[in-house]
């Protein structure tokens, strides 16, 4: 049983999120027990610890990242710089190459233990931050490796999941790639495959169609409709994720702005993505992408007027 499951952990865990503050504080004085247990908390919990505290998380997995250097084993050092990683690349997009580095360089650690799952995870996050670098078909290639990857330390369900997410990554490099043939035919065979299951990889895929249907120069109320759905789907989950509504608000007032003229709509669409900006992280590519769209969207409201 991992140490998250244990009750003890378990309390652990809750009293660890309670204040960022106790994220530096519960690894005050480092010892080997405690490293062994913090590596775990920092693996298993990556995730949520980013999204409650996104600041304090990219301190906290520094700290202990650091401590590990004199007492940590090399495959905890792996799991933490995964983990750093994640949490740089989470909190500020302009790190790209410093998280990729660290997911690079615990790749070939962890392979050598193997540590299945977390390379699956490790491509996943690659193939997110090659498309941020603008490194299609590496991205591609990381998404692929990630569906490639056969897994025996983890359970069947937690694989699946994990993999739902490499589909995700490889169509949206692949429709930003031009091959909108095979990330149509993904995305088809994805949804049908999972579109009723609630997963919340659901809302992107939506979203991807609606890319793919716009970029292939498909028909504009259909990527609206399909726009519309993936903006339904991740308001269900955007109370501990808003940061993901912005995007997809960004594609439903273009649509609504270029395709219906229905300009005042599609600002208030906007306005709401830049709050969400604002609130969430104002240092970051989706707040150029607001700005840009809210000109544009002033632009044509105005050529109208005259």
């Amino acid at each position: 049983m991992n140490l998250i499951g244990r009750e003890s952990e378990k309390t652990f865990l809750r009293n660890f999120l309670k204040s960022k503050h106790r994220l530096l504080q519960v690894y005050g004085q480092p010892s080997v027990g405690k490293t062994r247990l913090v590596t775990e908390v920092a693996v298993e919990a990556r995730s949520i610890i980013n999204l409650c505290y996104p600041e304090a998380a990219t301190e906290f997995f520094k700290a202990i990242l650091d401590a590990s250097k004199k007492l940590g084993t090399e495959k905890q050092k792996a799991l933490l710089m995964v983990s750093y990683g994640h949490s740089l690349q989470s909190r500020n997009s302009l790190a790209v190459k410093e998280a990729q580095w660290h997911f690079k360089s615990a790749l070939r650690i962890l392979q050598n233990y193997g540590c299945d799952y977390q390379c699956l995870l490790i491509y996943n996050y690659m193939s997110l931050n090659y498309y941020r670098q603008g490194k299609l078909e590496k991205g591609i290639r990381a998404a692929e490796k990630a569906l490639e990857t056969t897994v025996f330390d983890r359970d069947r369900a937690d694989v699946e999941h994990a993999k739902i997410y490499s589909y995700v990554h490889l169509t949206h490099n692949l429709i930003f790639a031009g091959n909108h043939s095979k990330a149509g035919q993904v995305l088809h065979e994805q949804l049908t495959l999972v579109g009723e299951s609630g997963h919340p990889a659901v809302c992107y895929m939506l979203n991807n169609v609606g890319l793919n249907i716009e970029r292939s120069g498909g028909l504009p109320n259909l990527a609206l409709q399909f726009y519309l759905s993936s903006l339904f789907s991740k308001r269900s989950i955007s109370c501990v994720q808003e940061h993901i509504l912005v995007p997809t608000l960004c594609n439903v007032a273009g649509q609504f702005s270029k395709n219906k003229l229905r300009h005042d709509l599609a600002l208030n669409f906007l306005h709401e993505a830049k709050e969400i900006r604002a609130r969430t992280g104002w240092v970051h590519p989706y707040t150029a992408l607001v700005m840009w769209n809210i000109g544009m969207v002033t632009m044509r409201k105005n050529v109208k007027n005259t």
